[in-house]
């Protein structure tokens, strides 16, 4: 979970200064999110468990990445007293991650290439 944390904290960093590294930092912590998400789930045998509705309740539009840091940090100090919190939490902080990545990588996704004409 440290290392998801650390990676969520440089994507911070690195944002508003050195986009190529801040996509790549927030797409690394995405996937440990992913992976941290799995573990829970198989450590815990929370396969089966129901998250209920798919609430992004209390994201900051502004700053997701400190929702999301904050999220897994909920996740870590929850996880050995309630783990179906803790799954909950990181299952938030990946979604946070993932639509954070996908909406600052429309734009270059966007960009139409003219064809080039035949004169």
């Amino acid at each position: 979970m440290s290392k998801t944390l650390s990676l969520v904290t440089e994507a911070e960093k690195a944002q508003g200064s050195d986009e190529s590294s801040f996509k790549l930092l927030l797409w690394k912590a995405a996937a440990e999110a992913e992976f941290l998400t799995f573990q829970i789930s198989t450590t815990y045998g929370l396969a089966d468990y129901d998250l209920g509705e798919k609430g992004e309740e209390n994201i900051d539009p502004a700053n997701p990445l400190e929702t999301a840091r904050s999220a897994l940090e909920e996740a870590k100090s929850s996880l050995k007293s309630d783990p179906k919190e803790a799954y909950r939490v990181s299952r938030k902080a990946v979604s946070i991650l993932r639509t954070t990545y996908a909406d600052i990588d429309k734009p270059s996704k966007q960009r139409v290439v003219p064809s080039p004409r035949n004169e």
